[in-house]
């Protein structure tokens, strides 16, 4: 299991998430049941702070940014946030939002967790185009990687502007995951499916399993009641 961990400072009494200081946490155990292991410190990206983090849990395995520097690259992704997993044959292959570049990148690791990154998904300057009337979007978040059908999938979350709202979820093929390459016609993302929630809300974050055949993608929407985010049942199935 992967998570995004965010360390939090107290100031002036309030409790402040320190987002430049958070890291993708990894646990693992036999059974969703257990017993789990101690938790290892992951991914890091370019604002982690190793002098302040690392008495937190010991220092990142993969500060990624700095493995693999340049703006072509990893060096200037910020933050890494919301992870997909997809175990295959070859190894377990991560997605990953990288924030400061606005971009979902892709890695392939073993089942020691030794990764190594494959490459750019999308870019957070192709998200606009999908935008519906009303909307501006400005990126990509909340990644997940499928197989069905035969195919390989990435479902991501448009988002707005800050405060980066959340505005549904969009499913692209993955052409060769191997090169982390999606399928383009004229250099351009082709979208397979969209799956909207209520219109104006906050919404997205999407799952899938093939197996759930009566759900399709699930999504998560902000809906002002509590608990604040409820699940739904989109009933858009893949392929």
């Amino acid at each position: 299991m992967l998570w995004h961990r965010v360390a939090a400072a107290d100031i002036g009494g309030v409790q402040t998430p320190l987002f430049q200081n958070s890291w993708i946490g990894l646990s693992t155990a036999p059974a969703p049941t257990g017993p789990w292991s101690a938790e290892r410190k992951l991914f890091t990206g370019s604002m982690c702070n190793a002098t302040d983090m690392n008495d937190i849990i010991g220092a990142p395995e993969l500060p990624l940014a700095a493995q693999y520097p340049g703006s072509a690259r990893l060096g200037d992704c910020t933050v890494f946030t919301e992870p997909g997993l997809l175990p295959r044959s070859d190894g377990i292959y991560v997605s990953l939002q990288c924030t400061g570049a606005a971009k979902i990148v892709l890695l392939r690791c073993d089942r020691t967790f030794a990764c190594a990154y494959l490459g750019d998904l999308l870019a957070g300057s192709e998200a606009a185009q999908f935008s519906l009337a009303g909307q501006a979007l400005d990126g990509f978040a909340a990644s997940e990687l499928v197989d069905a059908g035969g195919q390989t999938y990435l479902i991501v979350t448009g988002y707005e502007p800050p405060p980066d709202t959340y505005r549904g979820c969009l499913v692209f093929r993955i052409a060769d995951l191997a090169a982390a390459v999606v399928e383009r016609s004229a250099g351009q993302p082709v979208l397979v499916k969209r799956v909207a929630g209520t219109p104006g809300s906050f919404n997205g974050a999407c799952g899938y399993d093939a197996r759930a055949t009566g759900s399709g993608i699930l999504y998560s929407e902000a809906t002002g009641s509590v608990p604040q985010f409820h699940l739904f049942a989109s009933h858009i199935a893949l392929p």
